[in-house]
């Protein structure tokens, strides 16, 4: 594409840059690492997931995909503060806090809160030193260098990819079993959008 016009030219940057930032943050994941956070997860009774703004997408995605994995996941802030949601929280629960900077202060006052509880923390974003008084029991560097004015959520993604397919891995058949079970459902009730049926045509 370098090759070619302008449009493509830019194109081949972009491409480029997407693919530093997965390779970068894989290269960061350390398996030791990992391997804590998923023991963080797969021990505790409610794992919640939490994050504000342009990150809520990539919390809400994981409590989607992942609550089929582990059924004590959860998505925090729901209808109110992340703080009021987690009030009965307690050290037989973990917080995942997902967080790019500019930093989110609710965040951030939701980490302090969690680590006041005895919830273990596992945090993923751009820094493993965020603001004082937070210190994460593991913690995911990831690369969010860009060409446009917003931070690259692309190696985030693939960051909470690899945990999703640690946690089904450990869930095994019984999440295989969940999975199967939100999909009957869903298309029990027609969550799923379905072609009209074509017209019989009669054979003469």
């Amino acid at each position: 594409m370098r090759s070619e016009d302008v449009f493509s030219k830019t194109q081949a940057r972009l491409v480029q840059n997407e693919q530093n930032a997965v390779t970068r943050s894989l290269r960061l994941m350390k398996p030791e690492n990992v391997r804590h956070a998923v023991e963080h997860m797969t021990s505790a009774h409610r794992c919640f997931v939490t994050a504000t703004r342009a990150n809520y997408a990539l919390a809400y995605y994981f409590s989607y995909t992942g609550h089929m994995a582990h059924p004590g996941i959860q998505l925090v802030p729901r209808h109110i503060g992340s703080a009021d949601d987690l009030l009965d929280a307690d050290e037989n629960d973990c917080l995942i806090a997902i967080t790019i900077h500019p930093y989110s202060s609710d965040t951030i006052q939701s980490m302090r809160f969690a680590k006041q509880n005895g919830l273990q923390i596992i945090l993923i974003s751009d820094s493993d030193v965020i603001a004082p008084g937070v210190e994460p029991d593991a913690a995911f560097t990831v690369s969010t260098r860009t060409l446009h004015h917003f931070s690259c959520f692309t190696g985030a993604m693939a960051v909470l990819e690899c945990l999703l397919g640690h946690l089904f891995d450990a869930g095994w058949d019984a999440a295989r079993r969940r999975v199967e079970e939100y999909q009957k459902a869903r298309e029990d009730t027609g969550a799923y959008w379905q072609p009209a049926k074509p017209p019989r045509v009669r054979r003469i």
